[in-house]
């Protein structure tokens, strides 16, 4: 029997309009095609209070698991920090 896996879902939660927009177009190159996922700039949910109200939701396919989500989210801190974006992360 397989388990069913949950698909990682994320809110990167950004403190202001423009990291938001800048944020979208740097997670949006070609340097994570590798990964599948998909990107939406949404507005921030309540329970993620933010200054701009402005978040990117993450989800991952299936294969955005273990050593996979890893590497994603090391590559997704390393593209943001790289532009001094201030963020976080929030699982859900």
């Amino acid at each position: 029997m397989q388990q069913d896996v949950k698909p990682f879902r994320a809110y990167i939660v950004l403190y202001t309009t423009s990291s938001a927009f800048a944020a979208q177009r740097c997670l949006s190159t070609p340097l994570l095609a590798s990964f599948e996922f998909s990107l939406s700039l949404v507005p921030t949910p309540k329970e993620y209070s933010s200054d701009c109200g402005l978040a990117l939701f993450l989800e991952g396919g299936n294969t955005l698991q273990g050593k996979s989500l890893e590497d994603f989210l090391e590559s997704v801190n390393h593209i943001l920090t790289q532009r001094h974006m201030k963020y976080e992360v929030k699982l859900i």
